[in-house]
């Protein structure tokens, strides 16, 4: 062990001064050896950190090839993630660092911006370029320092329908940003495409003013008497890298004022939150200090988050010293007294940030039965999406994670070599029937498909579905694209008619099948040219097709063999579509790899409704 704690410590010596707690990394990375030797994960690339499998294939959301506004930070790290509940649209948020020093560019106290990208299909496709949600600049005109610090908490307030994010800035009387000096929230109201001035929530926190919010994602409680209230975990350090207490503060009012717990929990830190049971109880989960246990702390609630029970460990749930995630997910579970699946993300090692997993627990997180392997891959911070993201190809619900990885870790995963090889990843998966392991990467489809029919039935008068055209647009949803006959989509496409008299028929047709499978509606082409033309829509199509592996399309009839054509079926092989056929469907299929036409067919939805 002598040669591995030298060849450790020369590696982090290298990259890391001393001060930039390269004590605790070192100890960390020892006792990974030692663990490592134990456990017989030298075969995993513990030991060759860049070796490993994503056994879920992710999405990459922020690195350096990510800019925000024209921008490119010294690195992103740090991420929350929020599901509108209504838009689906997933919104991905990290900080955007400057550090200004040599090997220091992601530095934790480095000045930053709160960087935001947002996904229009469950996670599978991102927004070209990032948007600030507050940039590099002080926060704060008198303070020079409120541009430093970040800690994103973002949490959805279903009563005014807006999002709300908090964070902290600013550096204290030592030169340190834990704790800050100030609090901030900023709001959205149209689903993340403009953001408020950032409003100062100081004379709220009372003595807990700097303290670090989550980071993650807070909630909202649903059920009991404490029904509306928003809830944020927090976590105030007397120093950097030193333990001071986790709060949680609450809000009745959807964010107007806030108030702090009456209980904090000492020599916790980062700490998470999720809603337990049918009464309103709630659950905080803390990364701790103690070097003995490596465990999680838990501490529950039943009065609305005001007081805190007992601080216990969770031996189940062992952890590096880390931040970590919990999510709730309903309508997995059958029956009426469901308490929803309690979800929990970190990297499940004692010695090592690395093995991203999720662990599942249906008793409301009194025990995890189940657990599910995302990544061998260095794992930093991870934040759970509060519900389900979207389908798999058989039908299965899927959940998501946002988390930060690392091109190029140093031995044992314990850290970044290079500090701008940072990344922020997405992952979608399996919820309802997760395996307790995962030794082998998913296998990939050979093939990809594209189905199109045409809109349901149509009054003709505005053209609007009639009740046959409705009955139609159900049964696709039920009997159609069910995994049986037809494959589930992971998109769907509708014509866009942009009439100001006439109905949008296309999109009333798959709007069922968009509520039964949790996916939006792609609604930005049409067979006018202004609307992109059939080769715009063709073109988006063949392009989303990388990175999904169904679509289902509604298109005007007189129009699908022209999108058809565009997506490279030969003029030669397609009659003229009757007008009185609602029934018909295109099935083309395409190589996963090149995306070369393979196949095409015409298939029935044979209903007789």
């Amino acid at each position: 062990m002598k040669a591995i704690t030298l060849f450790l410590s020369l590696a982090f010596l290298s990259t890391i001064e001393a001060g930039k707690s390269i004590k605790e990394y070192i100890q960390d990375g020892v006792a990974a050896g030692k663990e490592c030797l134990h456990e017989g994960c030298f075969l995993s690339g513990l030991l060759h950190p860049e070796i490993g499998d994503f056994y879920y294939p992710p999405s990459t959301v922020f690195d350096r090839t990510v800019t925000t506004e024209g921008v490119t930070p010294g690195c992103y790290r740090i991420p929350a993630v929020l599901q509108h509940p209504t838009t689906k649209t997933i919104h991905a948020f990290a900080e955007a660092r400057f550090g200004e020093e040599e090997h220091f560019e992601c530095a934790d106290c480095s000045v930053l911006g709160i960087s935001h990208r947002r996904s229009f299909d469950g996670g599978l496709t991102w927004e070209s370029e990032a948007k600030w949600v507050v940039d590099n600049t002080p926060t704060d005109p008198e303070d020079p320092t409120s541009n430093v610090g970040g800690n994103i908490v973002v949490v959805y307030d279903e009563i005014d329908e807006k999002i709300i994010l908090h964070f902290v800035r600013g550096v204290n009387e030592n030169g340190d940003c834990v704790p800050g000096n100030s609090n901030w929230e900023v709001v959205s109201y149209d689903d993340g495409e403009t953001w408020s001035t950032p409003r100062n929530i100081n004379e709220f926190l009372g003595d807990f003013v700097g303290v670090l919010p989550g980071p993650g994602t807070g909630i909202q409680i649903k059920n009991g008497d404490f029904k509306g209230r928003l809830i944020i975990p927090a976590h105030y350090g007397t120093a950097y890298r030193e333990y001071g207490a986790d709060i949680i503060y609450w809000s009745d009012d959807s964010g107007s004022t806030w108030t702090v717990t009456e209980t904090p929990l000492p020599l916790m830190d980062e700490d998470t939150v999720v809603e337990i049971g049918n009464t309103g109880g709630i659950m905080l989960n803390m990364r701790n200090a103690d070097l003995d246990k490596r465990e999680r702390a838990v501490a529950l609630s039943y009065d609305g988050g005001v007081s805190f029970g007992e601080v216990f460990f969770d031996e189940s749930l062992i952890d590096p010293i880390c931040e970590g995630s919990l999510a709730r997910i309903d309508g997995i579970q059958e029956g009426e007294e469901e308490e929803g699946v309690i979800l929990f993300s970190n990297p499940a090692m004692q010695y090592s940030r690395s093995k991203l997993t999720i662990r599942f627990s249906y008793d409301g997180g009194v025990t995890w039965s189940k657990s599910l392997l995302l990544a061998d891959k260095m794992t930093d911070y991870s934040s759970l999406v509060q519900g389900v993201v979207g389908v798999d190809s058989d039908g299965s619900k899927l959940g998501g994670v946002l988390w930060g990885s690392c091109e190029k870790p140093l031995p044992w995963r314990v850290w970044c070599e290079d500090a701008h090889g940072w990344n922020v990843l997405f992952t979608r998966f399996p919820v309802e029937d997760p395996t307790t392991t995962s030794t082998s990467p998913k296998i990939a489809t050979t093939t990809k498909t594209i189905y199109i029919n045409r809109h349901g039935e149509k009054k003709w008068s505005l053209g609007c579905l009639n009740d046959q055209g409705q009955a139609r647009a159900s049964n696709l949803a039920t009997d159609v694209y069910n995994g049986d006959n037809f494959q589930l989509p992971q998109a769907i496409y509708a014509c866009q008619y942009d009439d100001p008299i006439d109905c949008e028929r296309c999109k009333e047709t798959v709007t069922p099948l968009s509520e039964a499978t949790s996916l939006p509606i792609v609604f930005d082409y049409g067979y006018r040219k202004v609307l992109g033309g059939n080769e715009g829509a063709a073109n988006a199509m063949k392009e989303n097709l990388k990175s999904v592996d169904v679509i289902a399309v509604a298109w005007e009839h007189n129009n699908i063999n022209p999108l058809t054509e565009a997506l490279g079926v030969e003029e030669s092989e397609l009659d003229t579509w009757p007008d009185s056929d609602y029934d018909s469907i295109y099935e083309l299929q395409f190589d996963a790899e090149s995306l070369e036409l393979l196949n095409f067919k015409k298939s029935a939805e044979e209903f007789t409704g």
